[in-house]
């Protein structure tokens, strides 16, 4: 009994055990997946944002005139500003991993910086002459940048799936374990009632075979008792001789 108590103990804290390691690896699995998420949603938001300051900067080239050259500046100044987000931290190193098919990340970031020489040199009497020209380039940069943002969405929406898919692994693989982990509990208590009914059977067994051995050695051990009846007429016998 002792044993078999002993036994249902160790294999409770076996599953306990082995419940708390998978709860927590879920739980690491699913902060895991929300930091990717978040860093997803930068990175769409960045790119998103890439495509609209510059498409912000075309209007105010089309929209400019030489009285309102400061609103051109300052839209490109906006769109130098989010080569930052991509070119450093995490999201640039997510946003590295979208494969641009005819595009190239690294040319489309260098053709943006280039035209910070070109901005600057605007002038109101070049702007007329130069206004076809800078057009003609922020239409090929932003052909990058709209692939850039419909190549992330899809990366995004694809690891969203392929993220569903992980957890719908994880919910469909705890059940499977905790199913075997039930079924291995019953197992062994089973196994363990077997034993002890087993054991109680040759203990009945062992009890009974001692008892019938006691049985004989008691009669052996007992004195033959005179027969009160015949001694007195075996005595009168002799004495009527």
């Amino acid at each position: 009994m002792f044993c078999n108590s002993r036994a249902i103990l160790v294999s409770t804290r076996n599953q306990r055990t082995f419940y708390c390691l998978h709860d927590l690896g879920g739980i690491a699995l699913y902060k895991h997946q929300a930091s990717d998420k978040r860093l997803l949603e930068d990175a769409l938001w960045a790119s998103y944002q890439l495509d609209r300051e510059l498409q912000d900067v075309r209007l105010a080239l089309l929209k400019a005139t030489p009285d309102s050259m400061a609103e051109l500046t300052l839209a490109y100044d906006i769109l130098y500003s989010r080569l930052r987000v991509i070119e450093r931290g995490q999201v640039a190193e997510l946003i590295r991993r979208v494969e641009l098919r005819g595009h190239d990340i690294d040319t489309m970031l260098a053709d943006i910086r280039a035209l910070d020489e070109a901005v600057q040199a605007l002038t109101p009497d070049s702007l007329p002459a130069q206004r076809e020209t800078l057009d003609q380039l922020l239409a090929e940069i932003q052909e990058a940048t709209g692939a850039l943002a419909v190549r992330t969405n899809l990366y995004f929406a694809g690891q969203r799936q392929r993220d569903r898919e992980a957890l719908y692994t994880l919910i469909r693989s705890s059940l499977v374990l905790v199913a075997l982990t039930m079924l291995a509990g019953l197992i062994l208590l089973f196994q363990l009632r077997h034993q002890q009914l087993s054991l109680e059977s040759r203990q009945r067994a062992l009890s009974e075979t001692n008892a019938q051995l006691k049985k004989p050695s008691s009669r052996l051990k007992k004195p033959a008792k005179p027969n009160p009846i015949s001694w007195p007429w075996s005595v009168m016998k002799c004495v009527r001789r």
